[in-house]
């Protein structure tokens, strides 16, 4: 049976023991992936299955308990392409804005550079009011 791909974005949300979130606002990650699978529902099984297993839980520097838990799926998409080759396209999306060139990120700030800039920091650090750094995510300048 021929098998398509499909582009699947996880959202996850974290939870810190002892920290309470504030005014409904939760650290959460997006995540984009492909999967293969023969139909729609497999797919979203699979993609269903995939965000489950994401779950993770780990202790941080503070002696707090950190969770990671599975909230749900953004998007489940069906690839245009059969075969993914270099460059093919997995995710886009059409959109408004009246400033394109702010969206626009040097190459430093970019998720593959911004992790020499990051990768020593602890979470509290990076979400600290005044640090400026970006997501690896989305890239969010905070």
């Amino acid at each position: 049976m021929a098998q398509d791909w499909y582009v699947v974005t996880i959202i996850l949300k974290c939870e810190v023991e002892g920290k309470s979130s504030i005014q409904n606002e939760w650290t959460c990650l997006q995540q984009i992936h492909v999967l293969k699978a023969p139909d729609r529902e497999v797919a979203y099984e699979k993609a269903i299955n995939l965000g489950t297993s994401l779950e993770h839980s780990y202790r941080n520097v503070s002696q707090q308990d950190v969770s990671w838990s599975f909230v749900g799926l953004e998007n489940l998409e069906k690839l245009s392409e059969k075969v993914i080759r270099n460059g093919t396209e997995i995710w886009g999306r059409i959109f408004s804005t009246n400033s394109p060139e702010a969206l626009v990120v040097e190459k430093p700030g970019l998720s593959v550079f911004c992790i020499d800039e990051i990768h020593d920091l602890i979470a509290s650090e990076i979400l600290e009011d005044g640090v400026e750094t970006r997501l690896l995510v989305n890239r969010v300048k905070y």
